[in-house]
């Protein structure tokens, strides 16, 4: 914890600056109360369930909040609150319109995002056929005052994705629930943004907090942080780093390092005219297509509803999808 601590301290004014700052906070709805996945916390003493549908090829999908909540750890005192015996995740869960059993995919936000911020993204790998899980993590959301003085608790975001894993994990075996039944417990992927990259890299490869249930890794401009336990970048899963050239937060240099050091199968997305947030948030962005084919087309690669080797004609498609003149190149070691 002291060593994240330091480095979370260096790098705070350079995160300040522009993670997740793309639109006005909304209400996070995290009060406390707990309902379980596929339902929202409604009014004191009351749980309501929300669905909206969204017609999206090959596959419908639906959207539903749950507020989780972890009673065995808690959050942090802050300058805005006293310790909170327990940690509140307030989870937006997008998921295919069909019988299944889906893959599941849990996202992790940036420094002062939303999950809300991400939702054509997520909604375009639920129509592929996934489970995908956004957290609001409980001091570094918009909603929460002074988000950004906050940034240390990122070294507790890593046990909320396994957190949130372990129960949509249990979900499936839950009748009340509306993922019964759909979701494959044993095909897990995590992805992450700007800090929340700090986060995904801490579960895929770190001996603090690493998940041996992921099967794949997504990062987007992401930050690596210094945790106090061993890295073992060269241990992880499939993994596809993403990166703005033109990101004036976190430089395209942090994954020009952090590539070499994966090892295969291993992608590198440079996306050459996108900053730090846009190409992955809901706003437009010339770099929205790549994006948006590469990541799921890595998906469904190397987190296939079964088991086994990639299909050589979907690697075929994410090397083209991923290469767009002008806006992105491709380094690539499929394995």
């Amino acid at each position: 914890m002291r060593r994240v601590v330091v480095c979370v301290s260096v790098l705070v004014l350079i995160l300040v600056a522009g993670c997740g700052a793309s639109e006005a906070p909304a209400t996070s709805g995290a009060d406390g109360a707990t309902a379980g996945p596929g339902s929202t916390a409604g009014p004191a003493g009351t749980t309501e369930t929300t669905a909206d549908v969204v017609a999206v090829s090959p596959f419908e999908v639906e959207t539903v909040s749950a507020t989780l909540v972890d009673s065995d750890r808690v959050t942090p005192a802050t300058v805005e609150q006293p310790e909170q015996p327990s940690r509140t995740l307030v989870t937006t869960i997008i998921y295919p319109d069909a019988p299944g059993p889906f893959p599941l995919i849990v996202f992790s936000h940036g420094l002062t995002g939303l999950p809300a911020r991400h939702t054509e993204l997520s909604s375009t790998w639920a129509s592929a056929g996934y489970i995908v899980a956004m957290p609001a993590f409980p001091l570094t959301n918009a909603t929460v005052a002074n988000a950004n003085g906050n940034v240390a608790d990122v070294a507790n975001q890593p046990g909320d994705v396994s957190f949130v894993i372990d129960q949509l994990v249990a979900a499936d075996d839950d009748v009340s629930s509306p993922l019964y039944g759909k979701v494959l417990t044993d095909r897990i992927g995590i992805a992450g943004h700007s800090l929340g990259g700090a986060t995904t890299y801490a579960v895929a490869q770190n001996d603090c907090c690493r998940d041996d249930r992921v099967d794949a890794v997504i990062i987007m401009s992401g930050l690596r942080l210094v945790y106090p336990d061993g890295d073992r970048l060269d241990a992880m899963p499939p993994t596809m780093l993403l990166h703005g050239v033109a990101d004036p937060v976190l430089k395209v240099s942090i994954a020009d390092e952090i590539y070499p050091q994966l090892r295969s199968p291993r992608w590198y997305v440079r996306l050459l005219v996108a900053g730090h947030s846009e190409a992955y948030e809901d706003t437009q962005s010339p770099s929205d297509d790549a994006v948006t084919a590469s990541t799921t087309d890595f998906w469904q690669a190397y987190l296939p509803p079964a088991a086994g080797p990639p299909d050589p004609a979907i690697l075929e498609r994410l090397a083209s999808d991923a290469v767009v003149d002008q806006i992105s190149t491709l380094q690539s070691d499929p394995g």
